[in-house]
């Protein structure tokens, strides 16, 4: 399909692969001769169906945005996707036929059929977490595969994860204030680095690649560091200095990890001196070694109930989890669950993506997961190491490369320790499934 722009004489051209090339024709008398050639650094139009996409990419783990502005931004940009896929043609089926997506779907089936074990009496909710959380994530995964067909499309899903960043770190500075104006004290606010751990290696790659917006993605980066020291968090440090330690050995910037560790005493001697009890919290949970509860209060527990069915598992839902816990609370004296005053027993998940996986869906789904890290590292990993010396000139490999820090370091790291966000590892897995078609196309074409 060939579409002309009269003005700039630009031509852009659907190729076999529905990748999308741009290039540039001689033109004499009207009629173009001689070949067609790339023109580097040009890029296509935003086209109008981009916008609410790329939004609802930045907020779909952001619950501060309530109502119905997420819902319509996912509606407006699937329908512009796929009349796009209508008009000009869609990717053929067999470029899902990967590894990754297969290991995606086992595991979204076996926890489809674990719903067979939920209580009758919870399995509406059961459906409505599985289907809001795990299947969303599925379908907007697929239309964002659909969406990255060229470069200049993966440098705009960049763009929208270091916007993610920041506009994340802007709220919570906002809620920092409103708070302090109002009591005088700094919020005790972790939701924010739930939200933004993802997004964080997005931050880095931009900072790497874009001068335009280097400062941005510096400032949302060391934002979301500081919240989690401030803040002493244990879980979030350390998978943002892991995550920071893949960055330089495969982005070959080393300074960043200096920079952490020099903004991380930056930001605790600002608060020793401003917020003494608050640095005083924060050193005494950075000097703290064990578990916080967590091995006989959350994950001793989900062993042994998950020991009851091993290979169906007992269903999705952290609610199918606190239904086994209570019943079987008082016989198991070694539980030591956790009770705050006004709220009463407060140990709601296993706060572990291993034990919640293989209570959910037993063994099999803690293959199926096992299996999907794997595959997501073997998809990416070898091609982004042989062209890391070439990394900063193409937008497929920042992304690749965003994209593999943020799922090994959220999904086979932090939720190691917490409660892990399903939504988000579909569309984790969709980029990966682009970024690897696009690599591995241009290296059999080399």
């Amino acid at each position: 399909m060939l579409r002309r722009c009269q003005r700039t004489n630009v031509q852009y051209v659907a190729s076999k692969d529905y990748s999308i090339a741009i290039v540039k024709c001689v033109v004499m008398n009207g009629s173009p001769i001689g070949e067609c050639i790339p023109v580097a650094g040009m890029r296509l139009p935003m086209r109008w169906y981009e916008w609410p996409l790329l939004a609802y990419f930045m907020i779909h783990f952001f619950p501060p945005v309530r109502g119905p502005w997420g819902t319509a931004c996912l509606v407006l940009g699937a329908i512009g996707v796929l009349w796009e896929c209508r008009r000009d043609g869609c990717r053929p089926v067999t470029d899902l036929n990967q590894p990754v997506v297969w290991c995606l779907a086992l595991l979204g089936a076996l926890f489809a059929a674990s719903l067979i074990q939920v209580p009758p009496e919870l399995l509406a909710e059961s459906w409505k977490r599985f289907s809001s959380d795990f299947l969303k994530g599925c379908g907007f995964g697929l239309i964002i595969f659909l969406y990255l067909r060229d470069e200049t499309r993966a440098r705009r899903v960049l763009m929208a994860g270091v916007f993610a960043c920041a506009m994340i770190v802007g709220h919570l500075l906002w809620d920092s204030v409103r708070d302090f104006r109002a009591n005088g004290q700094l919020p005790f606010q972790r939701d924010h680095l739930f939200w933004s751990m993802f997004f964080f290696p997005f931050a880095l790659v931009v900072y790497l690649s874009s001068a335009r917006l280097r400062w941005v993605a510096l400032a949302s980066a060391a934002g979301i560091f500081a919240a989690a020291v401030i803040f002493g968090f244990r879980g979030a440090i350390m998978t943002l200095m892991l995550m920071m330690l893949a960055f330089a050995m495969l982005g070959g910037l080393w300074r960043l990890l200096g920079l952490g560790v020099g903004l991380a005493a930056a930001g605790l001697a600002a608060l020793s001196f401003w917020f003494p009890d608050r640095a005083g919290y924060a050193i005494s949970k950075l000097q703290q070694f064990d578990s916080s509860n967590r091995v006989t209060g959350h994950w001793k527990p989900a062993w042994e109930m998950a020991t009851d069915s091993p290979w169906q598992g007992h269903g999705y839902g952290h609610i199918v989890w606190q239904h086994h816990y209570r019943v079987q609370l008082d016989s198991h004296p070694a539980w030591t669950p956790s009770f705050v005053e006004g709220l009463g027993l407060t140990t709601t998940s296993p706060h572990s993506i291993f034990f919640e996986t293989l209570f959910a869906a037993g063994w099999p789904g803690v293959i199926a997961y096992l299996s999907l890290m794997a595959l997501v590292m073997v998809a990416l990993l070898p091609i982004i190491w042989r062209s890391r010396h070439s990394l900063r000139t193409s937008p497929w490999l920042l992304l690749a490369l965003a994209v593999l820090v943020a799922a090994i370091g959220n999904y086979a790291i932090f939720y190691q320790f917490e409660s892990p966000n399903w939504r988000t590892l579909p569309i984790a897995v969709a980029i990966v499934a682009a970024c690897h078609h696009a690599l591995s196309g241009r290296a059999r074409a080399d």
